[in-house]
């Protein structure tokens, strides 16, 4: 069953199960029924808000559990947000990209920013950015003497200059959007309908995000929405996010050429930090995701049979090496002890900025390169079930789009298989159409001439000699159709070269 149909299935089973405003003497009569056994009504003269008075009923209807934040109707979509990220997404792998959508309605609000930290210990948790600012300190104040030592004219713990200009052009690029952001922040949960929900969608995708930044955003409300409606006891409530249909992501493709891999290479040996570039060469060899390979130890890797472990998707999946990434992790400097790089997202993430600008390349992310490496597997004839154990995917679906081959691969293959087929004649190149269908129509009334030249349309006596005609080079003889010589069966009407009937 599709997506589609499913979501129409909730919708549909959904209404059917909340009462339904009725004309009663001119106007829209809500009635419902509650635990208590009471049946209250309220009449309306626009059946919208006799809608809303039947939601609003049932969601703060008397029950043993007491709906949580206070109802659809005093929890804003700040309010769940903030709830719904401490409840139920610090187990999430995107988490942090989470907290950063979520702070988009938190500063429409004129509210506090969300910071995701992580402890000595690996322990996630969600504070106030303000508070994360203030541990930032305290861990630089243990590193070093002075707790303002000044890194890029900045502070310690405060936002860079040149961030800050990035979101303010951000936000200005996207005015819409942001707009949408801080309206849709203060309004309670039962006043946001589907029409905001597409209003929201519209402004995105006229201002140009991309689909997948758009799913990923009306995802996040569409889980929350669920969430609410199951676990905090949320009676009537509907999902204003089921039913709108998204544009699906197009799978991201990147081909470097020689040219391209050699400016790469060049800029990376130009790199300050040593340990970069044979990361960036791991993660061409390995296929594997930056995060997973910062956060890689010696003790998962095991050169001598040639596999490795690595935190994916929330879980430890073990992942072959092939020789030359085995070369790379023991040409690796050190111990090999604890982890095997010292470099954390952020690090890479500044260092590659570098790299793409010196190589010519803005537009490549690092991400890319997972895409790259996969994509130099499937060349040299791998399938999508090796690719999956190489990509650490549990299924073989998500691997099968890295098995894109380029444009040249497919030329290759097609100019291969053509080579072993027969060859037939090439049609005239560079004639003109006027001119060859005339030269045609000529050479047809001079046949006729030469065979019938008194025009009486009989035909040649047997066994004389007929005129041969000599083709043109640029003209191509096939074969004529049968001719029949006798009358066919049933039929009422004689071939033109048939015998005549005695």
């Amino acid at each position: 069953m599709s997506e589609q149909k499913v979501e129409e299935k909730v919708i549909k089973k959904t209404r059917n199960s909340i009462p339904q405003p009725f004309r009663f003497r001119g106007r829209w009569r809500s009635q419902v029924t509650l635990a208590n056994g009471t049946r209250p009504y309220a009449d309306y003269t626009c059946h919208d808000e006799a809608c809303r008075w039947i939601t609003n009923t049932l969601a703060n209807r008397n029950s043993d559990k007491a709906p949580m934040l206070g109802g659809p109707t005093q929890a804003t979509l700040c309010d769940m947000l903030e709830h719904y990220l401490q409840a139920y997404c610090l187990a999430k792998a995107g988490v942090a990209q989470e907290v950063d959508r979520a702070n988009h309605y938190f500063a429409g609000a004129g509210r506090e920013k969300l910071a995701l930290v992580v402890n000595e210990a690996g322990q996630k948790s969600i504070i106030p950015a303000d508070e994360a600012r203030q541990l930032k300190v305290a861990k630089q104040k243990q590193k070093a003497a002075s707790a303002t030592k000044k890194v890029g004219g900045n502070l310690a713990g405060e936002m860079p200059v040149s961030f800050d200009a990035h979101n303010k052009a951000r936000v200005a690029s996207h005015p819409k959007t942001y707009a949408l952001y801080a309206r849709l922040a203060v309004k309670t949960a039962s006043s946001i309908s589907k029409n905001d929900m597409n209003a929201l969608h519209t402004a995105m995708t006229a201002e140009g995000y991309s689909p997948s930044t758009i799913q990923k955003e009306i995802a996040l409300l569409k889980a929350m929405f669920n969430v609410a409606r199951e676990k905090w006891e949320w009676k009537g409530f509907e999902n204003p996010c089921v039913g709108i249909k998204l544009k699906a992501a197009t799978p991201r493709f990147v081909v470097l050429t020689k040219a391209q891999r050699e400016r790469m290479h060049e800029a990376l040996a130009e790199c300050d930090n040593p340990e970069f570039w044979p990361f960036v060469q791991l993660t061409l060899a390995t296929t594997q995701r930056k995060h997973s390979l910062c956060l890689l130890e010696w003790e998962r890797v095991d050169l001598e049979n040639r596999v490795m472990q690595v935190w994916a998707k929330g879980r430890f999946m073990v992942v072959p090496l092939s020789k030359r990434a085995v070369a790379l992790l023991q040409g690796l400097p050190g111990t090999h002890t604890g982890k095997v790089f010292s470099m954390t997202t952020n690090a890479v993430n500044c260092a590659w900025d570098g790299v793409r600008i010196k190589a010519g390349l803005p537009k490549l992310h690092f991400h890319d390169l997972r895409h790259v490496g996969a994509t130099d597997y499937a060349r040299e004839g791998m399938n999508s079930h090796q690719l999956k154990h190489i990509l650490a995917h549990s299924t073989t679906v998500m691997s099968e789009i890295y098995v894109n081959l380029a444009a040249d691969d497919i030329h290759y293959a097609m100019d291969k298989v053509e080579a072993t087929l027969p060859q037939s004649p090439m049609p005239p190149a560079g004639v003109d159409q006027a001119q060859m269908m005339g030269t045609k129509k000529a050479r047809r009334l001079q046949k006729v001439k030469l065979i019938d030249p008194e025009g009486t349309g009989s035909k040649p006596a047997e066994g004389s000699v007929q005129p041969e005609l000599i083709p043109p080079s640029n003209v191509v003889q096939f074969p004529g159709r049968p001719r029949f010589a006798t009358r066919l069966p049933g039929a009422d009407i004689h071939r033109p070269d048939a015998a005549a009937s005695p």
